[in-house]
């Protein structure tokens, strides 16, 4: 029972919307729903002129161009006209409506134009020239304006859509544009609030006000029934009002109609002081007022604290606020007094959340749009140029899915940024080692200037209007400086402040320091580049690594690339050069021999080489070995060729009585062999002075004494190491060799 009963609902309302648009139009004869007309500076006395023309979609087909008339009231010889072309994918439908039931900006049934009133938006263009005049005026004008209800029936029925500038006293200037489509239909009985979402690229004061839609000419408007007017254009059971410095419309309708009202938008600047009228820009714009089944979805206000969901007394939309280093943030939160019905025809109860895109820099994050749970989050960081007596605003538009047509409002937030201005700059970056002075631009007024440095108050005279940073005294890393400006008022409540970074990165200093090498083909080096973040080794021109050290075994021509940080400008360089020599061929002096003490070996080095070396002092290519060598048994020769590499050989001659317990020898034994702690000596007899040395394989001596009588023990083995050993014993009658191992 309840699903019959509404869509039944939902029927009644559709054919109150048909009845209204059939009962006020004069099908196919009639289009125009409204426009504005803005213009873009691209340099010079070169603009861009851009009509937006909002066409009723039962009526006749948009035209093909649209002729636009210039006029210069101070010199008429720079009068002209052109042809604005329309663009290329326009004609979009800017009417919010469900899928479900196309409007007559669709096909619905086959039909183009049948179904529930829509409309479309035409975007013409054209780039002209305009010298410098102090009152351009520029206008498109036709005929065949809807049929409007609140408009006497004598009033004309064309429309003239104009623009102003003056580029004589500000050249270059750009109009505002609107960000936000024009609303076109608005639920009767229900709050509404919108906005257009005026914005200026120059940062000018905007200064909104109603207008009579104008029909032929400037000053030449449309009629209205009584009691209807501009400012007052329908019947509302709240008060029409239109906010001059934010824009914001709001009323309440009571009356279903079809209406017409015009939103005037003066641009003004400062110059040389003096508050000065640049620019207006209009838009002509058609309402309809209709049934709607569904409630419209409405927007908190700013909520800083980011607390609750939405509130319905959060009606804040504006904010004053001083300039520092804090960012805006706030959460707007979206609610809709429908619920979820599977009787209904679109979705009421879900709601979206967009925005203009109206304040620079600013971001604006919605969550979960397309639920009935949407909100969303803004944030902003001003700058000492946001510092205005013009507050800053963005738009936030929220719609839900209704049918036929979406629940919409749109709502302006505002911030009046307040304070003395000052500006020290942006941040940047040094090499260590560097130095910078900052300045403050501050605004006139400005007395005390208070610098800190990394939080730390520099306690530099008040009346100091820069900072000399040092970076060797700060030190690498990242640096804050700040500052605090005031007039010197116990009672200022907004100083100007702002901030910089001052990134600090170490400044390598390797120029110099790489020295060329020189090295054989057996050999590497390693270069170490030192301190830094980032490196690039380059060979011949090539690219060979990235790291602090590098490993070299070829010859070539090698460069280093030094960051102190990250592609900064903080580097330094060098450049150097590797020669890589052959070695002499490997030769063998011969395999480990053993001789006797009265026989003599001869080992030779190849030839002919630059220079030889033995490590017994000789110089020369060949070393006569005998029994003056007992001393050392491990013999090492090399040869250098002219680029002073080598090759080398080593060869173990044992001389003498080299054996182990050699019978031969009745006159001296050692036991035990091998050793583990100590060695014992035994003579044939006693003897008044026997002297004892024992050598390491590599021929050093480790151990010497001298004792008298016959036997002798030599301790202290314990912390020797493991191998062969040779021991000489020689006194007035004995000089013999024995070879043990310590194990």
């Amino acid at each position: 029972m309840q699903t019959i009963i509404m869509k039944k609902l939902f029927l009644i309302a559709l054919s109150t919307i048909l009845l209204i648009i059939t009962s006020t139009s004069t099908l196919k004869a009639t289009h125009f729903a409204g426009a504005d007309l803005t213009y873009t500076c691209l340099g010079g006395s070169t603009y861009l002129i851009t009509l937006s023309f909002y066409k009723d979609c039962s009526g006749v087909s948009s035209p093909g161009t649209a002729p636009v008339n210039f006029t210069c009231s101070s010199n008429s010889i720079f009068n002209f006209n052109v042809l604005l072309q329309k663009v290329s994918g326009t004609g979009q439908e800017i009417t919010l409506g469900c899928s479900a039931v196309p409007t007559s900006c669709s096909s619905n049934g086959g039909v183009m134009g049948s179904g529930p009133y829509g409309i479309q938006e035409f975007v013409y263009q054209a780039t002209v020239t305009l010298p410098s005049c102090s009152s351009w005026d520029m206008y498109w004008t036709s005929s065949a304006r809807n049929p409007i209800t609140t408009l006497s029936p004598s009033s004309p029925m064309g429309w003239f859509t104009p623009a102003h500038l003056d580029n004589l006293t500000a050249p270059g200037n750009s109009s505002p544009t609107f960000s936000n489509k024009p609303v076109t239909i608005v639920c009767n009985n229900q709050s509404f609030v919108f906005n257009h979402g005026a914005v200026d690229p120059d940062g000018d004061s905007l200064v909104y006000s109603f207008y009579a839609p104008y029909t032929s000419a400037l000053g030449i408007s449309v009629q209205y029934a009584a009691p209807y007017s501009a400012s007052n254009f329908l019947n509302s059971s709240t008060p029409i009002t239109l906010d001059p410095v934010t824009g914001d419309i709001s009323f309440t309708p009571t009356t279903l109609l079809n209406t017409v009202t015009g939103i005037k938008v003066e641009e003004w600047r400062t110059i040389n002081g003096v508050p000065t009228h640049i620019g207006t820009v209009y838009r002509d714009m058609q309402l309809l007022v209709t049934t709607c089944s569904n409630s419209v979805p409405t927007l908190s206000g700013i909520d800083t604290l980011i607390s609750t969901p939405y509130n319905p007394t959060d009606t804040s939309y504006y904010m004053e606020t001083c300039l520092n280093t804090i960012p805006i943030t706030f959460n707007i939160y979206g609610f809709d007094a429908d619920v979820a019905d599977t009787s209904v025809i679109g979705n009421p109860e879900i709601f979206h959340i967009l925005w203009n895109s109206g304040i620079i820099g600013a971001t604006f994050t919605p969550y979960y749009n397309g639920t009935d749970s949407a909100y969303a989050q803004f944030s902003w960081q001003p700058n000492p140029y946001d510092v205005s007596n013009t507050p800053h605003c963005f738009t936030a538009t929220i719609h839900d899915e209704a049918c036929p047509y979406y629940g919409s409002q749109t709502y302006s937030y505002c911030f009046l940024i307040k304070g003395m201005t000052v500006d020290i700059g942006s941040d940047t970056l040094l090499c260590d080692g560097e130095s910078i002075t900052i300045n403050a631009d501050a605004s006139s007024g400005t007395i005390n200037y208070n610098w800190s440095l990394d939080g730390n108050n520099l306690n530099l005279p008040y009346n100091q209007d820069y900072y000399n940073f040092s970076s060797t005294s700060a030190g690498v890393g990242l640096h804050t400086i700040s500052i605090t400006t005031d007039d010197s008022s116990t009672t200022m409540s907004c100083p100007g402040t702002d901030e910089i970074v001052v990134d600090v990165k170490p400044q390598p200093n390797i120029n110099g320091t790489l020295q060329d090498s020189i090295f054989c083909n057996t050999d590497s080096v390693v270069y170490d580049a030192g301190p830094g973040a980032t490196y690039l080794w380059r060979k011949n021109g090539n690219i060979i690594g990235n790291s602090q050290t590098l490993h070299i075994i070829q010859a070539g021509n090698y460069t280093t690339l030094v960051d102190g940080g990250n592609n900064t400008r903080c580097t330094d360089s060098d450049t150097f050069d590797i020669d890589i020599f052959a070695m002499p061929p490997s030769f063998s002096l011969g395999n480990d021999t053993t001789i006797s003490s009265n026989q003599t070996l001869i080992l030779y080095l190849p030839t002919p080489y630059t220079n030889y070396w033995w490590n017994t002092g000789n110089a020369s290519s060949a070393l006569v070995v005998d029994n003056s060598f007992a001393w050392q048994n491990t013999i090492i020769g090399s040869v250098y060729n002219d680029s002073h590499c080598k090759a080398t050989d080593t060869i173990i001659v044992y001389i003498g009585n080299v054996g182990i317990n050699n019978p031969n020898n009745k006159t001296v034994e050692i036991y035990p062999n091998p050793v583990i702690n100590s060695l014992n000596i035994s003579l044939d007899k006693s003897y008044s002075n026997t002297k004892y040395s024992i050598y390491n394989i590599s021929g050093k001596l480790i151990k010497s004494g001298e004792f008298k009588g016959r036997f002798y023990k030599i301790k202290g083995f314990d912390n020797t190491l493991s191998g062969y050993y040779l021991l000489n014993i020689s006194n007035e009658s004995i000089n013999s060799n024995f070879r043990f191992i310590k194990k």
